[in-house]
This record gives structure tokens, sequence and C-alpha cells, in this order.
């Protein structure tokens, strides 16, 4: 099995969800929230075709004659229709303008940068390149190198979280990958609010990793450990009263919802909800 941030924060804090979502592996749905979301982050990581593309759009061309720039040579079909998309999303276009056209923007985007790079650990947390044998898979949505220093960036849409509410955890885990493959003593860790052009930032030290890794290797080996003891004789099958449920209102939201007796029999369970 091989874990993403996404997958053991989900582990976290709901086992029952988590156990839904891989195990049984019951399809989700991407909520208007989560599709603007990606949107944003498809036109950040491609932020010079995107100006490109304005110019074009300026000049009334056609998309045929985009696409054939030399922008655009390493987009396959499916990718420029989910380009075009997010493009002609006009709430999602916006805020890729004004976050572009911010002091903040601006700072973050001139920067010589790694778009959406993608790394691998092993199972003791080393880097990898053998993606069958990785055990942990992770993408950084931003990496600016300046001036001799290094920062990992990560979009946010949505709500704005003051400082004192924000886990790092998810660029921590990404800083053990780059201090252990490069030679840098320290790394900023840049939680980018791109609607409200705001940020949250830590600085991890070198000599600060290891705790992480640590940590990570133990999120990693709880969820091994909860799937050997639940694994009913050998076939592939798990016993799921062993994958707690952590019922509380925001369940009301969760995408297995209708599939959880506990929540469906507490006191949290409203008939009709909106979306978030």
């Amino acid at each position: 099995m091989r874990f993403s941030f996404s997958q053991i924060s989900m582990f976290k804090n709901c086992q029952r969800s988590w156990y839904y979502r891989y195990i049984e592996k019951l399809p989700v749905v991407l909520g208007p929230q989560l599709k603007k979301g990606s949107q944003v982050h498809l036109l950040l990581e491609h932020f010079e075709i995107f100006q490109d593309f304005k110019n074009f759009k300026n000049l009334k061309s056609s998309n045929i004659e985009i696409f054939n720039d030399e922008n655009f040579k390493n987009f396959n079909e499916f990718e420029k229709q989910d380009f075009l998309e997010a493009f002609n999303n006009p709430e999602v276009f916006q805020i890729v303008e004004n976050f572009s056209n911010s002091e903040l923007g601006k700072t973050i985007l001139s920067r010589k940068s790694i778009r959406e790079f993608e790394f691998m650990f092993n199972e003791k947390i080393e880097p990898t390149f053998e993606k069958e044998s990785s055990i942990f898979i992770g993408y950084i949505d931003r990496i600016n190198i300046f001036d001799g220093q290094i920062e990992l960036i990560d979009y946010k849409t949505g709500k704005y979280k003051e400082p004192k509410f924000q886990d790092f955890s998810q660029l921590l885990i990404y800083a053990v990958y780059i201090f252990q493959r490069y030679n840098f003593k320290k790394i900023n860790l840049r939680f980018v609010y791109v609607e409200h052009n705001l940020e949250n930032s830590i600085t991890l030290n070198y000599n600060d990793y290891e705790i992480h890794k640590f940590m990570l290797l133990n999120d990693i080996q709880n969820i091994l450990n909860l799937l050997e003891i639940s694994k009913i004789s050998n076939e592939e099958k798990f016993e799921i009263s062993n994958f707690k449920c952590s019922v509380k209102k925001l369940c009301n939201w969760c995408d297995f919802k209708e599939f959880c007796q506990e929540f469906q029999n507490s006191e949290f369970n409203v008939s009709e909800v909106s979306n978030i």
C-alpha cells in the first residue's frame, strides 16, 4: 500500500472514513469547493501559460492556434480540456488574476521555481525513485529557490486559517524529503491562501527534521498495524468494527455518511445539509 498526506490525515481524523475510501474504495464526489481549488492549482502550476493564454485571448486567437503554440506542446487532450475549463471559469480566473497582481503573488510567482514536484519515500522514509516499491508519495505545489534559500509552498483556497490553528504537518513531511536530498540548512514553509493574499509560514532547520521523519514513519506503521490485526484469515478483507468511527457534526459532509451506522444513529445526523 502506498500512502499520501491526505490519506494519513483522513486516517487520523476518522479511521472508518479511511476504511471506506481506501479499503472498500467507495467513490467520492468532487464538490464545488474542491473542484475550484483543483482548478486554481492548475492555473498557478502553469502560470506562464495562463499569462500567454490571456494574451492570445486578447488577440482573439482560436483555441487551436493557442494550443499549437510552443508553450502548450506537452499538453495532452485531457489536460487541454481541463486547462480550458479552469481558464473559462470566471471565479477561478479572477482568483488567479487577483493573486498574481498582489504583492504576495508577484513575489512568489516571480522567483525561479519547480511546480508540482513529485517525490517518493521508501519504507524507511528515505528518498526513492522506484515508484513500485515506494510507500509514500507527495506533490509539492511550488518550490522556489532564490539567494541560496529554498521555500516550499502549498496553495490553499477557501477560508483563511489563523496562524494558531495552522497545521504544518503536510509541509513538514515535504521538508523531510528535501533535507535528505539536497544540501540546505533550513527550509521556509509557506501555506499561501490565494483568495485572501495571506500566508502562514515557519522555518524548519536541518537539525529538527528527524523528528518529523519519525512521526511520519509512526503514522504509517499505525495504519499497517491496524490492517494486520483486522485482517480476516488470508483474504483481502478486514473487520470493519476495528476502524474507529469519530462521530461529530462534520460527518454530515462526509462522502460515506450513508454507510456509517454509528453516524446514522447519532445526535449529529442532520437529514439535509448544504455543500461546503
